[in-house]
């Protein structure tokens, strides 16, 4: 078939074979920059087009929603896969499932969670982080335990821990008794119990349990399993060195029927430890696969060969891993330099001054160095915000973990800036700015804004997390599962309806003592105000007459529809009108969602709002890069994996930084901290600058350190010392 030779012309001879490779487990051990993505599209059209294998046994899996959105992209302008599915199949729609491991996992939990247990159904709810810690509260209120002693953020971390290795409540006093004292563990797991039951009287599920349920219902239950063996015959699975316990059992129970199990990963790309991503996996693949075919892929198409020897020096020094050797027929390009700078301001500096160097801009005019010195306000958000906490404050738990976390510096100060240069008209996309953690981003910020260079932080609010949108959202999630309790405690008040703590605690008792009856509700303290009543059912009524009035709409309008009904019957827009000044902004934040779901979903009913909760519940990388924002792009090394930039800066190359202080006397840690580096280095085009100071400012001391081991004995004729 011409369309075979199309597919394998467009890729070297190592690509090609791994490929070609149909049958059995195959492990393909792409380097950074190698093309991984177009192999798994490749081999995804080859197995249809060459081996003529359906579509729909075809099962690709990935970790965000963007690379499984550009797989499916990349799949389709292969084949023309609407005639190749009617071909096998005789419907057009037949389509190979490309999707997250939380995507698909959500997918089988629709069709077979009803096997864990009554309590829940297919309808259930997916709680996110806030969702996940007001439960916890509420678990930890019913059962009298101090919520200063018993933090529901750390509480949230360690049941997430527990479900990443596959830790049921009954097991998780011996699988955790060397990480907690035994007077807090056996409360912790009390808490774990409480919270599992709680989840399943409200028919919710937090991210974890997704994969956890799942893997529990394939491992459990040999009936449902054969059913995704059989459906899913040939497994295609992305970066699977970031894989933990939970989906390296899912992996394994799926293929165990045919073994044909295709990943793709880099050894040396294996930075998230911290989340629980095992190495150990991809490195053990062939023993846990004893009929492996194995393929390297070496040749790199992103960077100038001048990088790749400072990459392949750094990770050389590893002991654990799959040896690789990164080579390009790209230029060889300039040198990357490691640079010594006074201190993190003068670091920030050299970033600037490099910048405008390398985009023939100069310092500005005389007459805009004069400009008005302008003072503002600057306010830090942290992902983990208790990581601004100190240690040994708080309750019991918060000093038990204590020394897992880090310190953070201020969260708000006062800055005087100037505006010595403009950097106007220069693409400030193709440079960014990497650091090993969050607390560095304080003093380029400071430089950033004197210099007046637009910069942006990856991170901040995201769309879905921002207050209208939660509303909104709990309206549609408690149209589709009415037991969602934590929905209902949100909107129960939103817009004001005068109720307050004890009227809600004697609401959601009647709703536990009568099995969430919202149509019951709404006649029984209907029945009550008709008899004069005052009170408790006063307040409600109205509430759940609205969501009666709602759910009689529900087959009738589309999920945009919804939305908006929702806010205009509600009387949200009036709501926002009367308390925000930014009323405007947040009214068409709405409408934007409604153009979401039109996007997700153009059905109506219930199947069309579960589906569209569900891609907003698994949508994970809300805060993509905006091309079209001109700004520098500061951010951490775990956050650039994937990525690709003209001129990289990495600051902080320091003992103590990077590697971190924490991984220094740990083996396997201080591996992990080195191929944080290779990945930082291997981020860069063309142009590759490593920073290290004389004397830093951090976490409220000033420090004297040493360059990274990671650079100190590279060979110094594969990079250029600079001393600024």
């Amino acid at each position: 078939m011409s369309i075979v030779k199309d597919i394998l012309k467009q890729l070297n001879t190592a690509q090609q074979s791994a490929v070609a490779q149909v049958k059995g487990p195959v492990l393909v051990l792409a380097g950074a920059g190698s093309g991984k993505t177009r192999v798994l599209t490749h081999r995804l059209a080859y197995l249809i087009a060459q081996e003529g294998v359906r579509p729909e046994q075809i099962l690709a899996v990935t970790f965000t929603n963007k690379a499984a959105g550009e797989m499916a992209l990349r799949a389709r302008e292969l084949l023309n896969l609407p005639a190749v599915a009617k071909r096998f199949t005789g419907f057009a729609l037949a389509t190979p499932a490309i999707g997250t491991f939380h995507s698909v996992c959500a997918r089988i939990l629709r069709e077979d969670i009803g096997a864990l247990g009554a309590l829940w159904n297919g309808n259930y709810t997916i709680f996110d982080g806030a969702d996940v810690r007001k439960a916890i509260k509420q678990v930890l209120s019913e059962a009298q335990i101090s919520l200063t002693d018993f933090n529901p953020r750390i509480i949230a971390k360690l049941l997430d821990q527990a479900k990443m290795r596959l830790v049921e409540p009954e097991q998780f006093l011996d699988e955790f008794k060397d990480d907690l004292p035994p007077p807090v563990l056996k409360i912790v797991q009390q808490i774990y119990g409480h919270y599992q039951n709680y989840l399943a009287e409200v028919n919710a599920l937090d991210f974890s349990d997704l994969l956890f349920k799942t893997v529990l219902l394939l491992r459990d239950y040999p009936l449902i399993r054969q059913k995704y063996q059989n459906r899913w015959q040939y497994i295609l699975v992305d970066e699977y060195q970031d894989t933990n316990y939970a989906q390296y059992e899912f992996c394994r129970l799926l293929a165990a029927g045919h073994q044909n199990l295709f990943v793709v990963g880099d050894d040396y790309q294996s930075i998230y430890g911290f989340r629980g991503a095992n190495l150990d996996n991809i490195l053990n693949f062939t023993r846990d696969y004893p009929k492996t075919k194995t393929f390297l892929l070496e040749q790199n198409y992103r960077s100038t060969q001048s990088i790749l020897n400072l990459a392949n020096a750094v990770i050389a020094k590893n002991r654990h891993q799959n040896k690789k050797v990164l080579w390009t027929e790209n230029p060889r390009g300039v040198l990357p330099q490691i640079v010594e700078v006074e201190d993190e301001r003068a670091e920030a500096e050299f970033v600037i001054s490099q910048i405008a160097k390398l985009t023939g801009k100069s310092k500005s005019t005389e007459s805009e160095e004069s400009e008005k010195r302008q003072t503002q306000e600057l306010e830090y958000e942290y992902e983990d915000q208790e990581q601004c906490q100190k240690p040994g404050r708080g309750g019991i738990l918060d000093r038990v973990m204590a020394s897992r976390r880090g310190e953070r510096p201020s969260a708000r100060l006062n800055i005087s800036r100037s505006r010595p240069v403009r950097l106007d008209g220069i693409n400030l996309n193709t440079f960014v700015v990497l650091y090993r953690t969050n607390a560095q981003s304080r003093a380029l910020e400071e430089v950033l804004l004197d210099w007046n260079v637009p910069y942006k932080i990856i991170g901040g609010v995201r769309f879905y997390e921002r207050q209208e949108i939660k509303d909104l959202l709990a309206y549609l999630r408690l149209l589709a599962n009415h037991r969602d309790l934590v929905s209902l405690e949100r909107v129960i008040n939103i817009p004001p309806r005068g109720i307050g703590p004890k009227t809600w605690q004697y609401l959601a008792t009647w709703l536990r003592n009568n099995n969430f009856d919202f149509a019951g509700a709404k006649q029984f303290f209907g029945s009550e105000v008709a008899r004069g009543m005052a009170g408790p059912a006063k307040k409600v009524l109205p509430f759940f007459t609205l969501w009666s009035a709602l759910s009689g709409e529900l087959d009738k309008l589309s999920v945009a529809e919804m939305i908006i009904q929702i806010a205009e019957s509600s009387g949200y827009f009036e709501h926002l009108k009367a308390t925000q000044l930014n009323f405007t902004e947040r009214e068409e934040n709405i409408r934007e969602l409604a153009s979401a779901a039109v996007r997700y979903s153009t059905g109506r009913g219930l199947e069309a709002l579960r589906g569209f909760l569900e891609e907003i519940a698994l949508v994970s990388d809300i805060d993509s890069l905006n091309d079209q924002s001109q700004a520098l792009t500061l951010m951490t090394i775990h956050s650039a994996k994937g990525l690709e930039f003209e001129t990289v800066f990495m600051v902080g190359l320091e003992q103590g930084l990077l590697p971190h202080a924490s991984a220094t006397l740990n083996p396997a840690e201080l591996e992990e901290e080195r191929r944080l580096c290779y990945v930082g280095i291997t981020r860069a085009r063309e142009r590759l600058y490593l920073t290290h100071t004389r004397q830093r400012q951090l976490y409220g001391a000033l420090i004297y350190p040493q360059v990274s081991e990671f650079v100190a004995g590279v060979d110094r004729k594969i990079v250029e010392w600079v001393r600024e």
